[in-house]
């Protein structure tokens, strides 16, 4: 049971690395968007 648990967590953290370069460059764009937002405010 243990075991099975933690071979589902280290699967869930492998499919966040994964995920992870688009992550950055969404909260890059978000970032970026909100920059942009408060320079209009």
């Amino acid at each position: 049971m243990l075991a099975e648990s933690v071979v589902a967590f280290f699967r869930l953290i492998q499919q966040v690395l994964q995920c992870l370069p688009s992550i950055e460059r969404i909260s890059a764009k978000m970032a970026f968007e909100c920059k942009a937002f408060s320079h209009f405010l």
